[in-house]
């Protein structure tokens, strides 16, 4: 985390006329009709519109008996023309590259040890055939009820349910036996599961390097109790401050895959007596370690290969997964990995950034249309141009603000592109730090007026020039400087060129390519030993603002340290103004007086801080196989569609 200002909220007393959910998306028109058999009915929640007027949500109701499939079914989300489910069969994912930590803090992504989050429930999550963000469901909570003034949600955990059972680990792994036999592995899911799960992911061991601070999304939480005892089933959280967002983060954000409080236990007495976290370094014993009560047993992995999950034959939804065997294989090439896809070695491409080029697009489009299913959707990412600010030239606001204006977003945006006859596909969307789509981003019109979003760019590269004569002397720039990227990251790649380009054609600035494996590239980032470096960044993962400006209030990544410290020590007044109304926007319950705070600081960090050149924010190809029925892509998916998989089936 960033050691700044740790001050949280001061409990805010009011008659709370608002949502106990802010889903910064748009709502459809249609009612939810959930999955699950809650025993209580919660209260009725709603959430803004994307013209920032609430509109209502659905609260659970009493779901359709059956098994789970057969409900599934029957909701709003499902697809007649997948056909009906079928069971068996093995789904090959082709992953980018090879991850060796399994985090095991929130679900999201297949990119370490591909799809780690296979095995794991998590306490609520959303209906992911339904695409929406307010969809919410419980997961290994079956009932729930948020206290009228939203500072205490109870809930009833789901009875019976049991850690799965596995393979044996290695003759010589670093898990004592205990851990592969009665300890965990077929003990059932209870209260103080829950209650340590949470507690780890707020509140983490300092050798936990890998958890993000998933507080961006838990800054308010104060307690969780059990309060009919450890081995319960009644898990209450409470909170400093009754902030809106605190039900979609529960959901949306896919925290707290849930663990056995053993293990727990176990992974802190490794980390306290090796200075490590068990997880992040222990490979491949941190992956063959993963349990959970989830759809998918972890089996086998080869390093650099493949990891393998089977069906967890004591699932406790009945009927599922449907799958037998889900597999990752790692294809590093993005050409081969196309390949792969069009001769069926495997059934999904990628996703988010490691999804179609817009090339691929227009090739799968042109050439395989009965083949490849492409799915067009927003992400949960922009691409993003980092500076760092601890060294130079880029401690200096004016270098960074000279690049933001010399770099074309248009031309940017007609790279992304995809073309195929009539039909036109946009591979990205003007934006700065809040997402597209969602009340909190200001509108495309309005930023098309900003300096360096805004056409023509003569202007801004005029200007742009001005800066950088003024720091360097008439006409010079400094020389040695590179821009980072992951190899095995196309897009990154692709944006670090651009960027080159548009340096050299508008400043006469020379960079150089930085680019290397995505390991390398992160310990570089993190130790700031680097000049520019594109990522997948601003990103969000509730659709809240808080997922961006948090950051500022000591809750961000551990790898935003470097640029963070580079910003306070250049301008400590303005971060001090900027920490300030980053709380404020946090605790402010009205939609309408949060959403100026919100513009207010959108505007000063593209005026005053450049933190970050955003290319614009990326619209993804995650692609697959149109054998693989019941996958749906939706926007911002990434740290919801981890449910999506126990439904998911092959045709021949």
């Amino acid at each position: 985390m960033i050691a700044r200002n740790t001050s949280i909220f001061k409990p805010i007393i009011a008659v709370l006329t608002v949502t106990m959910l802010v889903v910064a998306l748009a709502c459809a028109s249609d009612d939810a009709t959930p999955t699950t058999a809650p025993t209580a009915v919660p209260p009725t929640a709603t959430s803004p519109s994307m013209d920032g007027q609430p509109t209502a949500t659905a609260a659970p109701q009493v779901a359709a008996e059956g098994t789970w499939i057969e409900r599934y079914l029957k909701s709003p989300g499902y697809n007649p023309d997948w056909g009906e489910p079928k069971t068996g069969g093995t789904v090959v994912f082709g992953a980018n590259r090879d991850g060796k930590p399994t985090p095991v803090t929130t679900m999201g992504g297949c990119y370490t040890h591909g799809c780690w989050d296979m095995p794991f429930n998590a306490l609520f999550r959303i209906d992911v055939w339904q695409g929406r963000l307010d969809a919410i469901e419980g997961d290994l909570v079956e009932s729930w009820k948020m206290s009228e003034d939203l500072m205490t949600l109870t809930m009833q955990l789901r009875e019976g349910v049991v850690f799965f059972d596995k393979s044996s680990m290695p003759t010589e792994s670093t898990v004592p036996d205990e851990f592969n036999g009665g300890k965990i592995l077929g003990d059932e899911f209870v209260c103080e599961d829950a209650k340590a799960t949470v507690e780890r992911n707020v509140w983490p061991k300092e050798w936990e390097t890998r958890i993000t601070r998933s507080p961006a999304a838990f800054n308010h939480l104060e307690s969780v109790a059990c309060t009919d005892g450890p081995r319960g089933y009644t898990l209450v959280m409470s909170f400093s401050a009754p902030l809106a967002k605190t039900m979609a983060a529960m959901s949306s954000g896919g925290y707290f895959p849930m663990l056995d409080k053993d293990f727990i236990e176990w992974i802190d007495a490794f980390g306290e007596a090796e200075d490590r976290a068990f997880l992040d370094t222990e490979v491949p014993d941190n992956f063959l370690a993963l349990h959970g009560t989830g759809p998918f047993v972890p089996v086998d992995i080869e390093l650099s290969i493949s990891s393998t999950y089977r069906a967890n034959p004591t699932y406790w939804r009945e009927g599922l997964p449907l799958l037998g065997e889900f597999r990752n294989v790692v294809i590093k090439d993005n050409g081969t990995r196309f390949t792969a896809l069009v001769s069926g070695k495997i059934h999904f491409f990628g996703e988010g950034s490691y999804s179609f080029t817009s090339g691929q697009v227009e090739q799968a489009m042109r050439d395989f249309p009965d083949l490849i299913e492409i799915n067009a959707q927003t992400n949960m990412w922009a691409r993003g141009l980092e500076f760092n600010p601890t060294r130079p030239p880029f401690d200096d606001v004016r270098v960074r603000k000279a690049v933001h204006l010399a770099l074309d977003r248009a031309e940017w945006a007609d790279f992304r592109r995809v073309r195929v006859g009539d039909t036109v596909l946009e591979g990205t969307n003007l934006a700065h730090l809040m997402p597209p789509g969602t009340i909190w981003a200001t509108p495309k019109e309005e930023l098309s007026t900003w300096p360096g979003l805004r056409q023509p760019k003569d202007q801004d590269i005029a200007e742009a020039n001005r800066l950088l004569d003024e720091v360097f002397g008439e006409g010079n720039r400094p020389g040695g400087l590179g821009c980072m990227a992951a190899a095995t990251i196309q897009s990154n790649v692709d944006a670090c060129l651009f960027v080159l380009d548009q340096l050299k054609k508008h400043l006469n600035w020379i960079v150089t390519t930085d680019f290397a494996e995505s390991a390398v590239v992160s310990e570089r980032r993190n130790g700031g030993g680097f000049d520019l470096y594109v990522n997948s960044s601003p990103s969000t993962v509730i659709g809240d603002p808080d997922d961006q400006y948090l950051r500022l209030a000591g809750f961000g990544l551990a790898k935003d340290k470097v640029e963070y410290d580079g910003l306070w020590a250049e301008m400590p007044g303005v971060m001090t103004e900027m920490e300030s109304m980053a709380l404020a926007q946090s605790a402010e319950l009205d939609p309408q007086k949060r959403l100026k705070v919100v513009r207010e600081l959108e505007r000063k960090f593209a005026d005053e801080v450049h933190w970050r050149a955003t290319l614009g924010w990326t619209n993804i190809f995650p692609s697959w196989r149109t054998e693989l029925r019941g996958f749906k892509g939706y926007n911002f998916y990434s740290s919801t569609k981890w449910a999506i998989w126990e439904r998911v089936w092959l045709v021949e």
